[in-house]
């Protein structure tokens, strides 16, 4: 018996339970849209084939190791995950074809559709979908997946076997929204990519197609405002189309992205009767020199990048947040203590994330997901204390040894661009991240550089420097901070603080012995009172070096790290939102006189 059969009304309230039910991509946006999340059918077995039953209950989009999820329960490495739910079309999408997404699935999973294979994909961090040509009223969707969390060939973030201390419980499984695109047999978009000309006042549209219409159209819109429309021949041999559009309105003004005045531009594309939405914002990162050192730059003007450490965890759903509101309210929140960036930690969030950000104007740095095999404890726990000059190329010593792992990695590189093409607040990127499956860093520096030269790029966040990238990048706990000038590349202070506090009744690990930060307090007086003499000790005097940007660590308490401004439950805010607001613009203050003045 499948759920929507079920009659007891309790029951039917939580079949109809559709969590994180808006569409997950609001830079490529179909009307036609049908969220496939809430209650599936489930079974944990040995094999690959389908079973014939299902005898336990899933919310779908929450992995099997959450409470959410309704399992609550590990998987091994021989483990197969095997999802079904019916699919009931809405009139208006029968006799139309269909694009089944799925924003994120961890690690190696087929999807049948009707008991036949539709598609195949291997990974965990980057979302995916497959087309399909045939369909009913009513429709049969199965999933297998298996997870190898110990994989040397997929991302995994931080996730571990052996959680504790930085590390925390495999993800597995469907954990990514599932959602069902009607769209045209014959004629279809399949990649909107929109890139800005700050100084040219336009944006660049790159439109990707499958069939034979031999044209196109774009139109651009500014606060609900149509600006203009342009119609586009194929221009190329790879299916695409071409276009620039002005940025300029009416009055002939064009309207800038900045944290501080998120201006964003809404666009919509035609093909046939294809339709896809998206939006852009006209801005610019670069690096700029000032008084002999370089710093990060917003449309030509230097600019102080205050971030925060965002690991993205919550206490219920793992590293699926429970709604799009509870992101929100974490953005707020760093908002709020003064921050103007989140550096989202070694994950991928959905793309209604990075929206939110673009509308609310918050920066975004974006960690790559590293993989590898499990690191080296000398690489991991030495390196605070010892400066190590090792080369990366020795692929073993970084757990980099697979070939094929390493391969994975580079060809995830592209994907991962073309995903984040339209953000813009995506500030820069963090290639690897103390080391953690690192590899040829100045080559991959290369490759990303020439995917995307509109972002910024921290090659090596905090250890194992290559002299790649735009950042001369530092974490630092344990001591007191004393950077540096750095001439040729941006003074980052990319981790530090950490400073904890315990929380009783809100804390994951019951008793505080359990529980781990890199200072402790013993009260919240305690700790505002630590962190003023934090910014001010690391902070406030680094800036005449030219230290530019700084990540605090870190947003929210995770699992029984206890770092959090915030419990992991988001119920009790730990720090004065307003006293660190104070420092952080002291810090940015201070920053302006720095590059104002003359050399």
């Amino acid at each position: 018996m499948f759920m929507n059969q079920i009659s007891n009304p309790e029951e039917e309230k939580k079949v109809l339970f559709c969590p994180l039910k808006e569409h997950p991509n609001p830079y490529f946006e179909r009307e036609q849209y049908l969220s496939l999340n809430g209650q599936w059918e489930f079974e944990i077995n040995k094999s690959s084939s389908l079973p014939t039953s299902y005898p336990k209950n899933i919310l779908v989009p929450f992995s099997v190791e959450t409470k959410m999820s309704g399992i609550n329960t590990s998987v091994s490495k021989d483990d197969f995950m095997h999802y079904r739910r019916k699919v009931i079309l809405p009139s208006s999408f029968i006799g139309e074809a269909l694009l089944l997404n799925f924003v994120a699935v961890d690690q190696v999973c087929d999807v049948y559709w009707n008991k036949e294979l539709v598609g195949h994909h291997e990974g965990g961090a980057l979302p995916f979908a497959f087309y399909i040509s045939k369909a009913y009223a009513e429709n049969i969707l199965e999933v297998v997946v298996n997870d190898d969390t110990d994989s040397e060939i997929y991302p995994r973030g931080k996730q571990s076997n052996n959680p504790g201390f930085i590390w925390y419980p495999p993800t597995s499984g469907i954990y990514g929204s599932v959602y069902l695109e009607a769209v045209p047999k014959n004629n279809r978009i399949v990649a909107f990519s929109i890139t800005p000309s700050l100084e040219e006042e336009l944006f660049n549209i790159d439109l990707q197609v499958e069939g034979n219409l031999k044209t196109a159209e774009v139109e651009i819109f500014f606060d609900g405002l149509l600006l203009t429309k342009q119609q586009s021949e194929k221009g190329n041999e790879d299916n695409g189309f071409s276009f620039s559009l002005s940025s300029k309105d009416r009055k002939g003004i064009s309207h800038l992205w900045t944290p501080e005045n998120p201006n964003l531009y809404s666009f919509k594309a035609y093909y046939g009767q294809d339709k896809v939405s998206s939006f852009a914002g006209l801005r610019k990162f670069s690096v700029i020199n000032r008084n002999k050192v370089n710093v990060p730059a917003i449309n030509n003007k230097p600019y102080f990048i205050a971030a925060i450490l965002d690991q993205g965890y919550f206490s219920e759903s793992g590293l699926t947040a429970p709604s799009y509101e509870a992101l929100r309210k974490d953005i707020l929140l760093a908002k709020s203590c003064g921050f103007n960036c989140l550096r989202k930690h070694i994950k991928v969030e959905p793309m209604r994330f990075y929206f939110m950000c673009d509308q609310i104007g918050m920066l975004v740095g974006q960690d790559f997901v590293n993989g590898g095999a499990p690191y080296s404890q000398y690489l991991t726990l030495i390196r605070p204390f010892f400066h190590l000059p090792i080369n990366d190329r020795s692929y073993k010593r970084f757990g980099r040894a697979s070939e094929v792992g390493r391969t994975f990695f580079i060809n995830e590189i592209e994907g991962t661009v073309n995903l984040f093409r339209n953000v813009a607040s995506l500030c820069f990127y963090t290639l690897f991240n103390e080391g953690w499956g690192q590899f040829d860093a100045r080559r991959l520096t290369d490759i990303l550089r020439t995917a995307d030269n509109t972002r910024l790029i921290d090659s090596t966040s905090g250890w194992y420097d290559q002299k790649a990238g735009d950042f001369s990048s530092h974490h630092i706990y344990f001591r007191p901070v004393h950077l540096l000038k750095s001439r040729n590349r941006i003074l980052s202070l990319s981790e530090f603080g950490g400073y904890g506090l315990f929380i009783e009744g809100h804390s994951f690990k019951e008793g505080k012995k359990k529980t781990f930060g890199y200072k402790d307090f013993a009260s919240r007086e305690a700790l505002n009172e630590g962190l003023s003499k934090l910014w001010r000790r690391d902070v406030l005097k680094n800036i005449k070096k030219g230290l530019s940007l700084i990540v605090y660590t870190e947003l929210s308490d995770v699992e029984q790290e206890i770092n959090g401004l915030i419990t992991y439950d988001r119920e009790v805010a730990k720090v004065d939102t307003n006293k660190l607001k104070q420092l952080n613009e002291e810090a940015i203050i201070l920053f302006s006189n720095f590059v104002s003045k003359k050399s």
